[in-house]
Parts: C-alpha cells; sequence; structure tokens
C-alpha cells in the first residue's frame, strides 16, 4: 500500500469502526483523491489514535454524510481527471483552491458550531465556580472590612479617650493651680486691707495741722517780742528815772521845760522806742523764729513724702491687684473656651454614634456552609489560629456566644468611658463655673474695697499728720530751756488760756 492511500484506509477503518458504509464508487472516489488535500492532512493529523473518532467527530462525519450538497461539491472536488492542456491545469488548480476554501469555511462554522456548543455546559460550570468564588470573596471582604472599621473605631475612640483624659487632665490641673491662686490673692488683698485698715498700735492717733502750728508760733513769737520790747523800754525807762533821782541837782525847775524841749524828748523817746523795736524783732526772729519755720518746713516736706510713697504704695498694690484679677480672668476665659470645645466634641461625638447606630447594615446572602460557620470575623480568625474546625455544632455553640459576648462587652466600654469622660468635663465645667461665680462676686466687691481704700488713705493721712504733730511737739520740747520759760513767763495768763 502506497502511502497516498494510507489517509484513506485509516479513514475507512474509522468509518468501519463506528459502523459507516460507504458505497463502491464513494470508496473509489476517496482512494482516487489528491493525498494532499485539505481532508487529506486532517485525516493525517487527527486519526492517528487508538480511539480514531470521538463522539463529536463521529457527529459531524453522519453530517458529512447527510449533507448531499456538500457531498456534490466534495464529489466534484475529489473527482480527479487527469488534465491534459496548461488551461485544464489552470482550471484544475482555481477548482481545487475554491473547493479548498469552501471546505475551511465550512470547518470554521462547524467548529464555531461545536464550541457553542460545549459552551453552556462550560460556562454553567464556570459560572458556579465564580459564584462560590465571588461569595467567598464577598465574605472575606466583608470581613475584612468591619475588621478595618472596628480597627479604626477603635483607633479613633482610643485618640479620642486619650484627648479627653489629657484634657480633663489639663482642666483638672488648671481647676487646682487656680483655687489656690484666687484664694492666696483673696488673702493677700485681706491681709493688705488689713493692714491698711489697722494702723500699728504702737504709733499713738494723734493729728498735725501745720497751719495751725504755723499761726501758734507767730503768736508765740510776737508775744516773745512784745514782752521783750516792753521789758527794755521799761529797764530804760526805770534807768533813766533812776539817773534823775540820783542827781536832783541836774533838774530845773518845772517851769524853766518848754514844750518844744518836751516835744523834742519825745522824738528822741520815739526813736530810741523804734529802733528798740527792730532790735528786738531781729534777735527774736534769730533765735526762734527762723528754726522754728525751718523745723515746721522740714516736717510739711516729710509729710508730703510719706503721703507720696503712702499713696505710690497703695497704687502698686492696687495695680498688682489688677494685673491678679486680670491673669485670672485670663486663665477662667481659656478655661471656658476649653469647656466649651469639650462640649462641642461631645456633641460631635454623640452625633457619630448616632450616624453609626441609624446606618442600615448591608445584607449578604450566606449559604447553609457559611451559616453554620461563627458569624463573627474575630471568632472565626480565632478558630484558624487554633486549628478548631469553624462548623458551629453544640461543643463550639458556648465558646462563639461567649465570644459575641466578649465582643459586644469590649464594644460598649470605649462608648461608656467616652460617657464618663464628658461626665467628668461637665463636672469640672460645673466647678469651673462655680470658681468664676466666686471670682465674679469678688470683682463685683472691687468698688466697695475702692470706697475703702480712699476711706484708709484719708486715715492714714490724718495719722501721719498726727505723728508729724508728735514729732514737732518733741522738738519743740528740745528748744532752749531758757528761752521757751521766758516766753512762757512773759506771756499773760489771758493770752495763754486764749491760745490753748
Amino acid at each position: 500500500m502506497s502511502p497516498n492511500d494510507s489517509w484513506a484506509d485509516k479513514l475507512l477503518e474509522a468509518a468501519r469502526a463506528r459502523n459507516i458504509i460507504f458505497s463502491g464508487s464513494e470508496i473509489q472516489e476517496i482512494r482516487s483523491a489528491n493525498p494532499k488535500s485539505l481532508v487529506a492532512s486532517w485525516i493525517q493529523e487527527n486519526l492517528v489514535r487508538s480511539n480514531p473518532l470521538s463522539c463529536e467527530e463521529l457527529a459531524l462525519w453522519q453530517q458529512l454524510e447527510d449533507d448531499a450538497a456538500l457531498r456534490a461539491v466534495c464529489k466534484g472536488t475529489d473527482s480527479i481527471t487527469i488534465p491534459s492542456t496548461d488551461g485544464e491545469v489552470q482550471s484544475a488548480i482555481t477548482a481545487l483552491h475554491a473547493s479548498t476554501r469552501a471546505i475551511e469555511k465550512r470547518m470554521r462554522i462547524l467548529t464555531a458550531q461545536n464550541a457553542h456548543l460545549i459552551r453552556p455546559a462550560a460556562s454553567e460550570n464556570a459560572s458556579r465556580i465564580r459564584k462560590s468564588c465571588h461569595a467567598q470573596h464577598f465574605s472575606q471582604k466583608e470581613a475584612a472590612e468591619a475588621q478595618h472599621v472596628r480597627f479604626v473605631n477603635e483607633q479613633l475612640f482610643d485618640t479620642l479617650r486619650t484627648d479627653l483624659q489629657d484634657e480633663r487632665d489639663n482642666i483638672t490641673r488648671d481647676i487646682k493651680s487656680v483655687t489656690p491662686i484666687v484664694t492666696e490673692v483673696l488673702n493677700s488683698d485681706d491681709r493688705a486691707l488689713a493692714e491698711l485698715d489697722e494702723p500699728p498700735s504702737n504709733t499713738p492717733k494723734v493729728t498735725l495741722d501745720v497751719d495751725a502750728i504755723r499761726d501758734r508760733v507767730a503768736r508765740l513769737t510776737a508775744a516773745l517780742r512784745y514782752f521783750r520790747t516792753k521789758a527794755i523800754k521799761d529797764s530804760l525807762d526805770r534807768t533813766y528815772l533812776q539817773n534823775l533821782d540820783g542827781n536832783p541837782g541836774t533838774v530845773q525847775p518845772a517851769q524853766e521845760v518848754s514844750a518844744a524841749m518836751i516835744k523834742e524828748i519825745q522824738d528822741d523817746l520815739g526813736s530810741l522806742y523804734t529802733e528798740i523795736n527792730d532790735v528786738v524783732t531781729m534777735v527774736v526772729a534769730q533765735e526762734y523764729g527762723n528754726p522754728i519755720d525751718a523745723t515746721i518746713s522740714r516736717l510739711e516736706r516729710n509729710l508730703q513724702q510719706q503721703n507720696r510713697e503712702l499713696t505710690e504704695q497703695i497704687y502698686r498694690k492696687l495695680s498688682s491687684l489688677t494685673v491678679s484679677l486680670e491673669t485670672l480672668s485670663a486663665k477662667l476665659e481659656n478655661l471656658q473656651s476649653q469647656r466649651l470645645a469639650l462640649h462641642r466634641l461631645s456633641s460631635q461625638t454623640q452625633t457619630l454614634e448616632s450616624i453609626i447606630l441609624s446606618r442600615p447594615k448591608p445584607s449578604v446572602v450566606r449559604s447553609q456552609a457559611e451559616d453554620a460557620q461563627p458569624s463573627n470575623p474575630a471568632a472565626m480568625a480565632l478558630f484558624q489560629h487554633l486549628g478548631l474546625s469553624t462548623c458551629m455544632d453544640s461543643s463550639t455553640m458556648t465558646l462563639n456566644k461567649q465570644l459575641d459576648n466578649l465582643v459586644a462587652k469590649l464594644e460598649r466600654r470605649p462608648r461608656e468611658i467616652v460617657e464618663q469622660v464628658v461626665r467628668n468635663a461637665e463636672e469640672a465645667a460645673t466647678k469651673r463655673r462655680a470658681v468664676l461665680q466666686d471670682v465674679s462676686k469678688a470683682l463685683a466687691t472691687n468698688s466697695s474695697h475702692e470706697s475703702e481704700v480712699c476711706v484708709l488713705e484719708q486715715r492714714i493721712t490724718e495719722a501721719r499728720a498726727e505723728l508729724q504733730y508728735l514729732g514737732t511737739s518733741r522738738q519743740l520740747a528740745i528748744l532752749p530751756g531758757s528761752a521757751l520759760s521766758m516766753a512762757r513767763a512773759t506771756i499773760p495768763v489771758d493770752l495763754q488760756c486764749g491760745s490753748v
């Protein structure tokens, strides 16, 4: 058997194995066909197995056998006549090309139909596989998203709890620091007011009137000058009379004294008395008036200096009190702003919790195998980590319930902590409000304190004047005793009583 007939023998053997009967003319046409044609090549490539034809190939050959038109084409194509001329060769080649293209087109159509027939079963299996994969993917994605959301929420709640705890600690520390500061400021103010209100016990309460002292010194100086002048004049008159009494011969008769002589004597005595007045005035001023005036001026300057120092001290204390109150007010305003920020944060947290609670949970269709597994991703991960079966039975039901209860408890715990922190912040705000009320009361009484300070300033001024008066009295007591006794001796009794 030649190689050209091997493909025909394979085809006939496959036809006999499949109970396909060919007529004698068909067998002759098959054997006479070109061994290099498309059909022969396909048979050479595919009919080399132990089982030559499959069910699909058998159906294809059956369809080819039933199709009369195709059999006619194949018969017209495969019936080979030996061409004798070049034109016949060219026409035979053209016919062979046309039949080859028709057969290839038919083969493509048959291949597409075969693939289309095989596709439903494969697509059904693929859809079933894809469905299971999608269900598993969506369940894993849901578990991962839930775990991620829970982790993010835990981080947010931890951060929020830490921030609230820090704010609470800061506010508590500020409140603890504000209370002693306010108490210390109020106590220092009370001590300052008490010091201003209660002068030293060893200082006698005396009043010093500089103008009255000046008037009294002027009266005493005038009285001293008057009595000194009178004493000198009396001494001069007594000396003159004694001289006249001691030399009686020198006295001329009364009839010899003329009015002009008397006038001259009176003018001389008047000029002498004027000179005596001037000299006595200068002596008294030099001995007593000028030192006393200098002492009074020095006391007046000291009094003004002390009043100025007292005024500056009171002003500094009031300035320090004002600065302390302004600092305290700034701290209280800061605490108030922090309290408002905490209230806003609490309201935002409550709004976020209400939004989270009101958000609908996504409905996921689970299969029976998934329903039999734990619904909690954390429990499933724990079972997988411990190497336990994820199928729910009576032995793992109790453990799953305990895990669910633990998860619910841990989910409620951050909310309870946040609520506790918010309550603590509200309590701190209440305490801070009470402190603000106390400070406002203290500020409200500031006007009364100012009026009391004014009264205290007046009292202190009077006390300073009394102190200066005592100092002046002591300085007057230190003056020369002879001059003071002489002045007192020369003052009439009625004048002394009137001056006192």
